[in-house]
């Protein structure tokens, strides 16, 4: 499929790359038929070459069980930006070509920006490093590369050149955090191509101010690539419902408006959620999945409560519950749909699709025990109960970042309800919290091992042990200051109180 669609890509890339050449000639008043037609000859053998270059290069990566694209939308976005770098390369080759009665000044000029085309290559770099998984970007570039060597004559310098510097430009960017590192990220990826401009200048002997210049000219192209990187990478992560880290980074404001309204109208929901985070991330890090989209996942993974805070436990007042003067089934109902209820809040807010995803997937197809027990208990003769009615809707988690959102979810929960929290009883808690969900098939299709789960276990047991840490005991002289504290904040006026502000 991806050699098929690149196939198809390169040669479209040709008849637009034949276009130029037409409108360069007919300016001219000139049309030479025979030289477009072995131009359009090469243009097409470069397509096919590039298209079995990456048909090479996906299949040795398949062998080895290695993803390159995820889906056939992020397989067209590497498509897209490949064709977008080589159109704007071909472009500035097209606009720094050297007239016919050129003078010896313009002849220099042109000679030393030999490799300014060179700049949409490291912006496709950069995209790709971003938008695109390692080995996916990995094969853009290496095509891209290809085709550069292919459009520079056969220059085998060159196209080693852009496949190294390249690849290096990738493995800096794809965690960029922040709009302001794509700039570093295309100044190193220049300095890199400098370097090898300058290497490649001193092999083929050049002399020593054109060695310079041309190799400015790649730290050049570095400033370039990261300003065109800049401006586009909004429009492609729109163009294509990409979620990047720094969008990410960009959810992950506790500023934002659903965790404002969080912390106001479901306090006890926010401060869950914020321990989820805490436990969900630390597991992402030692079993290899995205920590920021586990962090940012557990922050909006119960904003569907805000609908009815007051019907779950972390919200309640008092110990007061509304389920006391419901039936089981209602209360069922009520708890169950504050999955929907977050999947409609987070499309109206406009949170990615990886959001919402994990949103629709914390609970998975988990049974809701308390009130499907409560039911049981309270069949009169001869009656039965649905347990259908009291699963989530689903589906199970189909990541590993939402499998471990499920998991630090009710491994929360539960430890909240231990009257002793010891290191024993909550190793204990997260061992039957973890077993229920495997038994139960939660975490079939998460892609988590045996041996991720027990490294999940003991990260959930090493940050539970520290929030739930013994105090000493206050000396008694400390003790009765404290207490005194305690009765005189008690006797103070509800006025004198209220004045208090809440932020300090």
């Amino acid at each position: 499929m991806v050699t098929i669609v690149l196939t198809f890509a390169l040669l479209s890339l040709s008849i637009n790359w034949s276009g130029l050449f037409v409108v360069n000639y007919l300016d001219n008043s000139f049309f030479p038929l025979g030289q477009l037609t072995r131009y359009i000859s090469m243009l097409t053998g470069l397509g096919i070459i590039g298209a079995l270059f990456l048909y090479s290069i996906n299949h040795y990566l398949k062998i080895f069980k290695t993803v390159s694209f995820k889906n056939n939308i992020e397989m067209l976005l590497g498509v897209f930006t490949l064709l977008l770098a080589l159109l704007m390369t071909r472009i500035m080759m097209y606009i720094l070509q050297t007239p016919v009665d050129a003078s010896h000044l313009t002849i220099r000029i042109v000679s030393a920006l030999k490799y300014t085309p060179l700049f949409p290559s490291i912006m496709s770099a950069i995209l790709c490093g971003i938008l695109l998984p390692i080995p996916g970007a990995l094969i853009i570039v290496s095509v891209f590369s290809l085709c550069i060597g292919i459009m520079y004559h056969g220059d085998f310098v060159i196209f080693i050149m852009s496949i190294l510097s390249l690849s290096i430009g990738i493995l800096i960017s794809f965690r960029a955090r922040r709009r302001s590192h794509l700039m570093r990220a295309g100044l190193v990826t220049g300095i890199i191509q400098g370097l090898f401009i300058f290497a490649g200048g001193i092999i083929s002997e050049q002399e020593a101010p054109l060695l310079i210049i041309h190799s400015l000219n790649g730290i050049t192209n570095g400033f370039l690539g990261g300003f065109f990187c800049a401006g586009l990478l909004p429009i492609m992560e729109a163009l294509f419902h990409v979620t990047t880290d720094i969008r990410l980074v960009e959810l992950s404001d506790l500023n934002h408006p659903l965790l404002k309204k969080l912390v106001l109208e479901a306090p006890g929901t926010y401060h869950h959620s914020l321990i989820v985070a805490n436990l969900a991330e630390s597991a992402a890090e030692v079993v290899g999945a995205n920590p920021l989209l586990t962090r940012v996942g557990s922050y909006f993974h119960d904003i569907g409560k805000l609908k009815k805070p007051e019907y779950f436990s972390e919200n309640e007042w008092r110990g007061k519950s509304r389920h006391d003067k419901l039936i089981p089934s209602m209360s069922s109902l009520i708890i169950i749909s504050h999955v929907k209820d977050g999947i409609d809040l987070s499309r109206k807010y406009g949170l990615p699709k990886e959001i919402v995803e994990i949103i629709q997937q914390h609970h998975g197809r988990s049974l809701v025990f308390f009130f499907f027990k409560r039911a049981e208990q309270n069949l009169q003769m001869n009656e039965t109960i649905n347990e259908e009615e009291y699963r989530y809707p689903g589906p199970i988690p189909q990541t590993k970042e939402a499998a471990i959102i499920l998991l630090a979810d009710a491994t929360e929960a539960a430890s909240r309800s231990l009257d002793k929290p010891t290191p024993s009883r909550i190793s204990n808690l997260i061992e039957n919290i973890f077993n229920s969900r495997i038994a139960d098939g939660q975490l079939n299709n998460s892609q988590l091992t045996m041996n991720d789960l027990t490294r999940i276990k003991e990260c959930f047991a090493y940050i539970l042990n520290s929030i739930f840490h013994t105090r000493p005991k206050y000396p008694d002289d400390e003790t009765k200051i404290i207490e005194d504290t305690h009765e005189n904040q008690d006797k103070q006026s509800p006025e004198t109180v209220s004045d208090i502000p809440i932020n300090d």
